[in-house]
């Protein structure tokens, strides 16, 4: 199929946060080993397009599941998920892969594995949403997900910001630049999907405030510090803002369906390939 709009790509932020300061009582740290079977499965995906006929085909893309309002329309609506998972070329994907290494591993070991995996695929979910409401191209790209860990790193810093003190202050600033450049770079440079950046950038950072681990110290004589730490907001009392995000993108979705223009044309295009 030949598209004569661009395939629209998701390029991910690529400046990093500084570690953060441990004052007073060290955090609990996790594994990031969510992240690293992201980035494992992005590479295979990509690996497999290429294999199929190139990343860049728009037939390519639609046979793997990228984001196409016409079929959405008809009844894929897991097209809203698996485009997180594609990408479209080489340079797409190493950016993206080097923005979820930088900003994936920080908010999974601060946030937790269940946590973040739960940001990551609602924060695309609502990118894509995003993407299909507002913009008619064939797009693909885990952006919209890596800006909502991004969002979610916000998050944390603003509801912790008391025991960081003057460093959160210069975290919120160092992200808040990033965001700001990439949305500029998103709205300048074509073929860059910022309807999908802006999509899982707001629903990342309201997860990331309704999600955020709250720790504090809490007597235990029974350890050698006569403390330990307890996390004051687990997932199991923040689990309804996950319920509420599914129940609100549901009903976002058929808004979308109501207020989204379908080209006929694009019936075509999706025979023409699949």
């Amino acid at each position: 199929m030949d598209d004569d709009r661009p395939p629209s790509a998701d390029v991910g932020p690529t400046w990093p946060p500084a570690r953060p300061q441990q004052r007073g009582y060290p955090l609990p740290i996790h594994r990031a080993w969510i992240t690293f079977t992201v980035l494992v499965l992005n590479f295979l995906v990509f690996m497999a397009m290429e294999v199929a006929g190139g990343s860049t085909s728009s037939c390519v893309l639609l046979r793997f599941g990228a984001k196409f309002n016409y079929l959405i329309a008809q009844g894929q609506w897991w097209r809203l998920l698996t485009p997180i998972f594609l990408h479209i070329g080489m340079v797409h994907l190493l950016f993206n892969e080097y923005a979820l290494w930088l900003f994936g591993r920080e908010v999974e070991r601060l946030f937790g594995s269940a946590r973040f995996i739960l940001i990551y695929i609602l924060s695309g979910l609502y990118g894509s949403w995003a993407s299909f409401a507002f913009s008619p191209a064939l797009s693909a790209g885990a952006s919209g997900a890596i800006f909502g860990i991004i969002g979610a790193l916000v998050a944390f810093f603003l509801r912790n910001r008391q025991r960081f003190g003057e460093l959160g202050r210069r975290q919120l600033t160092n992200l808040v630049v990033v965001i700001g450049l990439n949305l500029v770079l998103g709205f300048t440079i074509p073929g860059i999907d910022n309807f999908g950046h802006i999509g899982g950038l707001t629903s990342g950072f309201l997860l990331g405030l309704a999600l955020t681990p709250l720790y504090t110290l809490e007597p235990d004589f029974h350890l050698a510090l006569g403390a330990r730490v307890v996390d004051r907001n687990s997932l199991t009392r923040s689990a309804w803002a996950v319920a509420l995000g599914v129940l609100l993108l549901l009903l976002l979705l058929q808004v979308g369906l109501a207020i989204t223009p379908i080209d006929r044309l694009d019936a075509a295009r999706a025979a023409n390939c699949l």
